[in-house]
């Protein structure tokens, strides 16, 4: 278990959720596959935002999965763009690579490729 769980403050469910998204292991859009069903990654995705808190995410972003820390650094960028922005530095040069999924094309990216492609739709960079 990561070193982070000992100092997250939402408990048990939020725990759940970041197993959840580590075990999937990659990042997907809000609809997959050729039918566009709405993706269990997504929907753990979703389950963070409601658990985590900004302390929570600014610790899994540093989290030993690739998927976690986007899908924190995506939370973070949703609720608090001021702190997403201050803490972009931090996954800005992870060069680790996840696998993707965008509807129903497959690929890879590296974490950074993927936090700056969230960080630019944003409008918080160009």
């Amino acid at each position: 278990m990561d070193c982070c769980f000992a100092q997250v403050s939402s408990g048990d469910s939020l725990k759940h959720v970041v197993e959840a998204i580590a075990n999937n292991n990659k990042y997907e859009s809000m609809q997959v596959g050729f039918a566009g069903s709405l993706s269990d990654q997504f929907k753990n995705y979703q389950r963070l935002l409601r658990f985590a808190t900004d302390k929570d995410l600014l610790l899994l972003i540093r989290h030993k999965n690739p998927a976690v820390r986007v899908y924190a650094f995506k939370a973070l960028l949703r609720i608090n763009r001021k702190l997403s922005s201050s803490t972009y530095h931090m996954i800005k040069a992870d060069t680790t690579m996840i696998f993707t999924l965008n509807g129903c094309i497959g690929g890879q990216s590296t974490v950074a490729g993927l936090a700056y492609t969230l960080i630019a739709g944003s409008g918080l960079i160009e």
